[in-house]
């Protein structure tokens, strides 16, 4: 390292001290300061209070306090109760949908400077926060009122076919949720200079001749220290037929059904559109959750099995638990013509990362309390312990996804000359991943001419503490070539150069990821029938930190530095299903190519720069 480059540790005093004049000093070279173009100055206080020193300005705040925000629904979108006897008759309940939804704080931004008359220069911030309990509530197991769509014949069906699929159902919770977007034409903006983004002073906040901050802040501790506000989303359905009836020759389809359960504290997507030209471009996304996130999905999916030339179909049916503290997407794209510009970023343990260049983009998110997602989905015939005679019951293709985030972060920056991505990740909170495929049946025998087939379905838990997708692409010939400077260590990390990208990543909290299929499948008396179970898998992944982090640049002067720490426990569980039966007179059982995996990760990272020649 160059003697003139700081030291990690001086960086970061300086990057976690106060002075506002000496993280400038670091991140900006005195070459550099005299470039300063004049710039739009938009920062957040630590008591969330907002300003913004703009030609052109847009500020949204937003509180909902500690208010319930709730949505129920349960009843089904569609039962249909079919009586009397049925011969030759089509039933189809298809493309039905149902959807609850509650949001504590909503937001859309758009701030467009134009062409024929534009500022020098504009700022927009969004500032939303919360402390109380979002949830929703659709289909309830327990009083047996639950969402879907069903078919309940009551009577005798024969040579008749009946179809529920394309229909979804979907349950979302979210605490804050914003899309900011920042479009403009750079060449009728003044400037070119530097950007900061991220930590400045004691505030936060963007400076640049473009300026976009987004603040979001869900949860605070209660009296005893635990959170108080919660977001849940409790969804719960049935797909297919009920009811006690005798269909013989006919042909049951379930397929294509779709059911989504979303719990997410705080997402937003910023984007800054800024042109070939442009001056300065700064984006500041700041995440803050301390909050209790769940999201269960219970999907029931039933046939009929027992009878006379019966043929039952289940396949193509998706249920997901999607559980998030913090998820953000930000973009910049389109900027500089300065050449000679430094480009610098730091981000340290838990603090306000910092981010510096023609460029500057900083992400930091936090997370404390708890992340949990549970998905089950239950495939099987409405009627039990009976004889399948000449039948079919086919399970195919069904897929079951549980996926739990403290932290999730995208972050894109495009440019033609110096840039600085800077992402930082703290999580404190528990997180917990459950996914259960099952094929409950009992029979009390499969006979001459039936068959029992399980193929292709699939159960996968995802837990994860942080995670990210950096991507740096510096597309014109401005970039100086010259020496990059970059350290890291456990403090955290920090870089300098013509193109920087700097990760870091920090996980304290225990990660659990289990999937499984259960209970097991009773088949009785197998006599002539036969029995598949092929391409099946089970699979959970645990991830304390995970990031990509790539740099593709013209030129040299490219710097990446990534830091993670993980220090919580970090478990992933499988348990595969069984399968009892009693007497097997020549029939054929048969188990091939199911698939099981556990994998658990305590820092997983891919780092890539890539330069022209």
């Amino acid at each position: 390292m160059p003697r003139h480059a700081p030291s990690l540790r001086r960086a970061l005093i300086l990057l976690l001290g106060s002075s506002t004049l000496a993280l400038p000093l670091f991140l900006a070279p005195a070459h550099a300061q005299s470039m300063l173009p004049a710039a739009a100055d938009v920062r957040v206080d630590a008591s969330g209070s907002t300003s913004a020193d703009a030609s052109l300005a847009l500020l949204n705040h937003q509180d909902s306090g500690t208010a319930s925000i709730a949505a129920q629904e349960d009843t089904s979108a569609v039962v249909q109760m079919i009586y009397g006897d049925t011969d030759g008759a089509i039933i189809a309940a298809h493309d039905n949908g149902q959807l609850a939804s509650a949001v504590a704080n909503d937001a859309s931004n758009l701030l467009d400077p134009g062409t024929s008359r534009a500022p020098a220069n504009a700022g927009l911030a969004n500032i939303q926060s919360g402390n109380g309990q979002i949830s929703v509530s659709l289909g309830d197991r327990e009083s047996g009122h639950v969402a879907g769509v069903t078919v309940s014949p009551q009577g005798h069906l024969t040579d008749s076919r009946i179809s529920v699929a394309d229909n979804a159902v979907t349950g979302a919770a979210m605490g804050n949720r914003a899309d900011n977007r920042i479009p403009a034409d750079a060449a009728m903006l003044i400037g070119s200079g530097v950007a900061t983004a991220g930590s400045l002073g004691s505030d936060h906040g963007a400076l640049g001749t473009l300026a976009l901050v987004n603040s979001q802040k869900l949860g605070a501790p209660g009296s005893d220290g635990a959170p108080i506000a919660a977001v849940s989303s409790e969804v719960a359905s049935r797909f297919g037929v009920d009811g006690d009836f005798d269909a013989p020759g006919s042909n049951i389809s379930v397929t294509d059904n779709q059911q989504k359960s979303l719990a997410v504290a705080n997402t937003a997507a910023s984007t800054v559109e800024a042109g070939s030209t442009a001056g300065s471009v700064a984006l500041s996304s700041d995440q803050y959750g301390q909050a209790r996130i769940l999201a269960t999905s219970d999907m029931k999916l039933a046939g009929k099995a027992t009878g006379d030339g019966i043929a039952t179909t289940i396949s193509g049916n998706a249920d997901t638990a999607l559980a998030v503290m913090n998820d953000a997407a930000n973009a910049i794209t389109g900027t500089g013509t300065a050449a000679g510009v430094t480009a610098s970023g730091a981000a340290a343990g838990f603090a306000p990362p910092i981010a510096s260049g023609q460029s500057a983009l900083a992400s930091q998110q936090f997370a404390t309390g708890s992340v949990t997602a549970s998905a089950a989905s239950r495939a099987f015939p409405s009627d039990i312990d009976g004889d399948m005679v000449a039948s079919r019951f086919s399970v195919t293709e069904n897929a079951v996804s549980a996926e739990a985030s403290a932290n999730r972060a995208g972050n894109q920056v495009a440019a033609a000359a110096s840039a600085a991505l800077v992402n930082s990740q703290g999580n404190l909170a528990r997180v917990a991943a459950v996914a259960v495929m099952a094929e409950p049946a009992s029979f009390r025998s499969v006979d001459e001419g039936s068959a029992i087939v399980l193929d292709s379905n699939s159960a996968q838990s995802i837990a994860r503490g942080n995670a990210a997708d950096n991507a740096m692409t510096i597309t014109g010939n401005a970039v100086p070539d010259g020496p990059a400077d970059a350290e890291t260590g456990s403090e955290g990390a920090m870089a300098m150069g013509a193109a920087v990208l700097v990760n870091n990543q920090v996980n304290a909290a225990g990660i659990t990821a289990t999937s499984s299929a259960s209970p097991p499948l009773n088949l009785g008396t197998v006599a002539g029938a036969t029995f598949a179970s092929t391409g099946n898998s089970l699979t959970a992944a645990a991830v304390g930190n995970m990031a990509d982090n790539s740099i593709t640049a013209p030129a040299n002067g490219a710097a990446l530095a990534s830091s993670q720490v993980n220090t919580g426990a970090v478990i992933a569980t499988v348990t595969g299903g069984a399968l009892a039966a009693g007497d097997v007179r020549s029939g054929i059982l048969t188990f091939s190519g199911n698939q099981l995996g556990a994998t658990a990760i305590g820092n997983q990272v891919v780092n890539l720069v890539t330069t022209g020649r």
